[in-house]
């Protein structure tokens, strides 16, 4: 079962309101494409690379504050 593989594991995530660039450099530094975002210890979804990039493009590729969330 998939919880007798993962269990015991520390597994990456990001909260809802961290921005997007830590969790983007968290996402290349573990070689992971996608990240589970937590809200008070609960997960609550997913991000992954493809959506951070998507993002990006169409902001124009500025930078800047934006949110997981």
């Amino acid at each position: 079962m998939i919880r007798e593989l993962i269990a015991g594991q520390k597994t990456l995530s990001v909260r809802d309101d961290d921005s997007v660039a830590p969790a983007y450099q968290t996402m290349l530094w573990a070689e992971v494409r996608h990240l589970p975002v937590t809200q008070g210890g609960r997960v609550i979804g997913v991000v992954s690379e493809r959506d951070i990039l998507r993002h990006r493009a169409q902001a124009g590729g500025r930078g800047g504050e934006v949110w997981v969330r």
